[in-house]
């Protein structure tokens, strides 16, 4: 190999190494993501594994086949998923040690890439002094070459004697040549020996290359190998884990399948048909009080203060359901076992407000007194129209299809239709709407049908002084729906009215005239 060739080719060494560094160096950033989504999912498994008792709820069903052969499997899997939180805490420690191991070779192969490196800038180094040493050699050797030459013809050209003065200087210039000519000589020498030292820094550092190169991929292969037997352990211990959740969910589904559903439902409906033969919880009928209405025992301070009527409270019967009936076809209708027993109303009756002089009755202006005169309860004469049946929203009610009828508590109900025992039709005196809505939903506060009515005559002309006011003139029949004074409660016939039990304070009335509320 020539020395031309062989500089090329020793200079062209670098080019590799560099690459080679860096690749060994992004092999360290791929591994340091590794061990991190190790971590990460360490850390995730133990937060799964606290929160699967936490996780677990509990329902409350009737007890039959169905409900315990599916507690059994609940308990079976809330077992099962004990046990796979452990299993999951036992592979992480599993993982967590690999990756310890794996950070461990990592660092020593962080110091033998050091010490290789470094090895191979120290020879990089001694190689540039060599060649340094060497060009310095030959400039002072091709400068003694042209200096001994330029003598040399100057010697030449005194010998041949053309030139009388040169011919007397011969003897200096052969002087001056012969020492240009010996010190190009040891020049000549220098030169030598620094190229050859330079051949040998050379092959010192291709050796000192190979093994560097040689080195990291040696390292690259074991961190290759480390990092695939690290990932095929998670892999493995994921699937485990997949396994044994497969195996538990499979064993619940097959608990779930066997329970035998026609069996639960002949039981379910044969415990309702068992309970609509029960009577039925007789009306709460309270005693009422009579005032003595004496003036003189009132100037002496004795008034009626008796409210034990709001101590008693009715027993809270089930929830009302709006899919009974005709229009709501249930599940017994559907297998053909017969109409379902029917549905109490919610939460018993609702009370009217507190007493007079509460937040609600301050913030209504002041009436004149006697404004309105109470009359009894009676049958309600028959004016130019038939009198509507009104009635009264205890519960609220969302409409479901186009003709339902929507409302809130506290909202009156015209009632035009009671043709369905449990489903009647009516408009809602609020929002003006028409529509079906669930009988069990209302109190009936007005029956002329059925004589009941309660009626007080206009004393005075009032004219509405807020929202809500139900302007009114001297001597109109307003039909009282309810009140926000003192107020009892009188149950007959399901149907409920609404009285005050104290003259000397009447309060606010609720009423109906002329389709207005």
């Amino acid at each position: 190999m020539s020395d031309d060739k062989a500089m090329q080719f020793f200079s062209t060494i670098p080019n590799g190494y560099k690459p080679c560094v860096e690749y060994a160096w992004d092999g360290k950033q791929s591994c340091k993501q590794v061990a991190a989504l190790i971590a990460d999912w360490s850390k995730a498994i133990k937060v799964c594994g606290s929160d699967i008792e936490s996780r677990t709820k509990k329902y409350e069903l009737p007890e039959s086949e169905a409900t315990s052969t599916l507690k059994v499997a609940v308990d079976s899997l809330k077992a099962s998923l004990q046990t796979f939180a452990l299993k999951m805490q036992e592979a992480c420690a599993i993982m967590e040690k690999d990756r310890d191991a794996f950070v461990e070779m990592r660092h020593a192969q962080s110091n033998s890439k050091r010490e290789a490196q470094k090895t191979y800038e120290t020879s990089r180094k001694a190689l540039e002094k060599a060649q340094s040493h060497m060009n310095s050699a030959k400039r002072s050797y091709d400068s003694a070459c042209r200096k001994a030459e330029k003598a040399i013809a100057q010697r030449d050209d005194a010998k041949s004697g053309r030139d009388p003065k040169l011919a007397a200087k011969l003897d200096k210039f052969t002087a001056t040549a012969n020492k240009e000519i010996n010190k190009a000589k040891d020049l000549e020498s220098r030169y030598s020996d620094s190229v050859n030292e330079v051949r040998k820094h050379q092959v010192e550092f291709r050796n000192t290359t190979f093994k560097v190169l040689n080195d990291l991929q040696n390292l690259e292969v074991q961190r290759i190998k480390v990092t695939t037997a690290m990932i095929d352990l998670c892999v493995k211990e994921h699937l485990k884990m997949a396994s044994l959740m497969t195996a538990n969910f499979e064993t619940t589904a097959k608990k779930i399948s066997e329970i035998s559903h026609a069996r639960d439902l002949d039981g379910f409906i044969a415990k309702a048909k068992t309970e609509s033969k029960l009577s039925s919880v007789p009306p709460l009928v309270l005693e009422s009080y009579v005032h003595h209405r004496n003036p003189t025992l009132e100037r002496e301070g004795i008034r009626q203060t008796f409210h034990a009527q709001d101590e008693v409270k009715a027993p809270l019967p089930a929830a009302p359901s709006p899919n009974g009936g005709t229009k709501k076809q249930d599940l017994n209708d559907f297998l053909g076992k017969g109409p379902r027993p029917p549905t109490s109303p919610p939460g018993g009756i609702q009370k009217p407000p507190g007493p007079p002089g509460g937040p609600a009755a301050a913030s209504k202006p002041p009436k004149p007194p006697g404004a309105v005169a109470p009359q009894a309860e009676k049958k309600a004469p028959k004016p130019s129209g038939p009198r509507p049946v009104v009635a009264r929203a205890e519960y609220e009610f969302t409409a479901e299809e186009d003709n339902d009828l929507g409302f809130k508590i506290g909202d009156y109900i015209m009632v035009t239709s009671r043709e369905d025992a449990e489903w009647w039709t009516g408009k809602n005196m609020s929002s003006g709407k028409t529509g079906d809505f669930p009988a069990n939903y209302v109190t009936i506060v007005q029956d002329p049908v059925n004589g009941k009515v309660k009626q007080a005559k206009a004393l005075f002309d009032y004219e509405e002084g807020e929202e809500g006011d139900l302007g009114f003139k001297k001597d109109d029949l307003i039909d009282v729906l309810g009140s926000t004074s003192k107020t009892s409660l009188e149950n007959s016939e399901n149907v409920t009215m609404w009285h005050f039990l104290d003259d000397s304070d009447p309060g606010w009335w609720e009423g109906l005239i002329d389709g207005r509320v």
